[in-house]
């Protein structure tokens, strides 16, 4: 009876450890033990004068010391920002720069009033292609490309491409253009006229026949005698995609259109711009002379 009472008692003891409610329950009065426990503690803690909970002054000392490594971190925060500051102002050297352009900008596109009209002469008074050619002839060719300077005297040949005494032309001034196709006009009010799509761009040859020009033959653009130099470079320049150049792939020059760019410029101009781009360069070693003949 005694043995038998024990194992029952052990079996009983048993059960209750795995119950799970019971488990549960337990549990639940634990953390809700703890949590009056901490409860008790914070409002005995604030209303005494003495203690202080060592979470909050924990906090304290972490604050304090995130305090302390800003403070050491001022000088070397205001040295960063006086340094960037000086090396921006030396990179753009804004001044020097606007005392460089402003001749430039001046003679090109001079400022006007709110109710000034353009004068001849000025980039802000083209509108036509003739416009355009008599501005790239009279204004800009004479201005970039001049052989004398200010007072009229023959510049030498380390000084030619200089501009208002300080700019100088280092290399090539390459214009470039772009063609619209030539296509019927489709509204039906204009079908008797031809239109030119601005955003339907061509890379077809195009230009007079060399035998109908003054010269009369190619010879006489792409050959010269010495000291003279050939009017055209070859036969194609400015008339073809490819101009000079066969493979336009080899060439060193940047992409005309940046994908960064794309958004900012009008829908007409395309991605694959340089595809339909026709270029054509000056030289600023070359006499004015041979420049008006290549224009």
């Amino acid at each position: 009876m005694t043995a038998y009472s024990g194992t029952l008692k052990s079996t009983s003891s048993y059960s209750v450890d795995f119950n799970p409610e019971r488990r549960k329950l337990e549990k639940d009065i634990a953390n809700h033990e703890k949590r009056a426990r901490s409860v008790l503690r914070q409002a005995a803690l604030a209303n005494s004068d003495k203690l202080i909970d060592r979470e909050i002054l924990k906090e304290v000392i972490i604050e304090s010391q995130q305090r302390w490594t800003g403070c050491l971190m001022l000088p070397v925060t205001i040295l960063f920002f006086t340094f960037y500051a000086v090396s921006a102002s030396l990179h753009e050297d804004v001044a020097a720069n606007h005392l460089l352009e402003a001749p430039v900008r001046d003679t090109l596109a001079p400022p006007l009033d709110k109710d000034e009209e353009p004068l001849p002469g000025t980039l802000q008074f083209v509108n036509t292609i003739p416009e355009a050619y008599d501005f790239i002839q009279g204004v800009f060719l004479p201005l970039f490309l001049s052989q004398q300077d200010e007072f009229g005297k023959p510049l030498e040949m380390k000084d030619l491409g200089t501009i208002f005494q300080y700019n100088q032309i280092k290399g090539l001034i390459v214009m470039e253009q772009q063609r619209s196709k030539k296509e019927k006009c489709k509204e039906k009010v204009a079908s008797n006229l031809w239109c030119y799509p601005q955003a339907d761009l061509t890379n077809e040859p195009h230009g007079r026949a060399f035998e109908t020009m003054a010269g009369g033959s190619e010879a006489f653009y792409t050959t010269a005698v010495a000291p003279d130099v050939p009017i055209l470079n070859c036969a194609n320049e400015g008339f073809t995609v490819q101009g000079c150049n066969p493979d336009p792939a080899m060439t060193r020059r940047l992409a005309p259109l940046r994908d960064d760019l794309a958004p900012k410029m009008p829908p007409g101009v395309k991605k694959d711009a340089d595809k339909y781009m026709y270029s054509f360069s000056f030289a600023p070693n070359a006499t004015f002379a041979q420049t008006m003949k290549r224009f």
